[in-house]
């Protein structure tokens, strides 16, 4: 949320993928301390936020269909189908569940905010 806001601030917009929550506690996870680790880190950051941001009203509007709206209609039409199990799975390693069972509770609130977020952004690129 802090790259959000950053980024934000300076007139680039972050679409903050459905999955991104996986991406951070990657990114917690990292152990090491040496300046390969750290650095390798520091390039795999800048790749992720390079990826999901813009400043650029089609483009970022491409990047929060690509990582947000189209991921979750695919997922709804698996439930539909009745694929449950697999819909469950799916946001279990999104939200990166299996390490970290207290995510599940606040997986609802945390899509939520992310969709106010990109409604917010989507509704200011489109005011300029």
């Amino acid at each position: 949320m802090s790259a959000f806001i950053l980024l934000y601030e300076n007139g680039i917009y972050l679409a903050i993928p459905i999955n991104a929550v996986q991406f951070t506690v990657k990114v917690a996870d990292t152990k090491g301390t040496d300046d390969v680790t750290i650095n390798n880190l520091v390039n795999e950051i800048t790749e992720w936020l390079r990826k999901h941001s813009s400043n650029n009203k089609k483009d970022f509007s491409k990047k929060v269909w690509q990582y947000n709206f189209w991921p979750l209609a695919k997922l709804m039409i698996l439930q539909v189908l009745g694929f449950k199990k697999r819909v469950q799975k799916t946001l279990g390693v999104w939200f990166s569940i299996e390490g970290h069972p207290e995510y599940a509770v606040e997986a609802g609130e945390v899509l939520a905010y992310l969709y106010n977020l990109m409604r917010l952004a989507l509704g200011e690129m489109k005011a300029k």
